[in-house]
């Protein structure tokens, strides 16, 4: 079993190039096959069932790897948030989400992050950074004033950061 320790270092660069690709990757294709190479290289592609469970092997075994602490450090600040009930706040829910931009994505974690089984269908086979996702109403919310472009729930929203 890979691991990210210092006594093996072949192991730790195998676990760190399938991150760097994992990271990198531009089709949904290349984004699912790099993802199975992480899960391979760490020795924990048979855990892919249970969401919690999955990321607290993955963080374990990228912990060791620099590039991989940024991500990290903000999933472990969402995931320490009381509103997501330590992933059980929506365990009875299946979510289904169409389209893998950024506003599917982003909901996509966060109803993952909530306990959510969550699956996203996406059409495309490739990203450009160019591509943007339009704004959709959820059902049984109002529509935002005018000039304001948010139609999640508040739940969902992305919090302002604090400039420091």
């Amino acid at each position: 079993m890979a691991t990210m320790s210092a006594a093996d270092p072949e192991a730790q660069d195998k676990v760190e190039a399938a991150f760097k690709q994992f990271f990198t990757a531009d089709s949904c294709e290349s984004i699912c096959q790099s993802f199975k190479q992480l899960l391979q290289a760490t020795g924990i592609q048979g855990q892919a069932g249970d969401q919690r469970v999955l990321y607290t092997s993955l963080r374990n075994k990228l912990q060791g790897y620099y590039k991989a602490q940024e991500l990290l450090k903000l999933l472990d600040k969402k995931v320490a948030h009381p509103v997501y009930k330590q992933g059980k706040a929506c365990t009875s829910t299946k979510v289904l989400i169409v389209g893998a931009g950024p506003c599917g994505l982003r909901v996509a974690i966060e109803c993952a992050l909530l306990g959510a089984p969550t699956v996203v269908v996406e059409k495309r086979g490739t990203f450009f950074p160019q591509q943007r996702a339009a704004p959709v109403a959820l059902p049984h919310h109002r529509p935002p004033e005018p000039g304001r472009q948010t139609f999640l729930p508040p739940l969902l929203r992305r919090q302002p950061r604090s400039h420091q």
